[in-house]
């Protein structure tokens, strides 16, 4: 298997990711990492995957389910500091699933799913993600940056 676009350089490290937007009756499934973060299910994309691959493998890989339909939404360029910069370009896609009302998480990745209603979802980080809550197709995709 390829390695994740992960960079190290002299400045930081360069992350491209994806993440997924589900939703469903007005509510957003959300990921809750073992540091208390809460985003979108998703993952760094591995030299030579499209952001789209990206984002069924990795929907398929964290929540078990293949997606339906994947539509592009918006790139987030996240600046932020984890101990080192770092220059993150995450790709978001609007994604379908067969709804559950639980989703039982890769126990690997030290995360819990769940469902947040769409009026709640102020904690999710990046913030510029609340920026794609309510969009309409005719509206997207977006380019945003986040400072942190």
């Amino acid at each position: 298997m390829a390695n994740d676009l992960t960079i190290l350089t002299d400045d930081g490290k360069v992350n491209v990711r994806t993440a997924a937007w589900i939703e469903h009756d007005g509510k957003l499934l959300v990921c809750k990492f073992f540091d208390g973060v809460i985003s979108l299910p998703g993952g760094r994309i591995k030299f030579g995957e499209t952001s789209q691959e990206a984002v069924k493998r990795e929907v398929y890989e964290e929540i078990g389910e293949k997606p339906k339909s994947t539509k592009f939404m918006a790139v987030i360029e996240n600046l932020f500091n984890l101990k080192v910069p770092y220059h993150e370009y995450l790709f978001v896609y609007k994604v379908e699933i067969d709804y559950k009302s639980e989703y039982q998480p890769n126990e690997e990745n030290n995360q819990s799913l769940f469902w947040i209603d769409m009026d709640e979802i102020d904690s999710i980080q990046p913030k510029e993600l609340l920026k794609l809550k309510g969009l309409s197709d005719d509206k997207l995709p977006l380019h945003l940056v986040n400072i942190d």
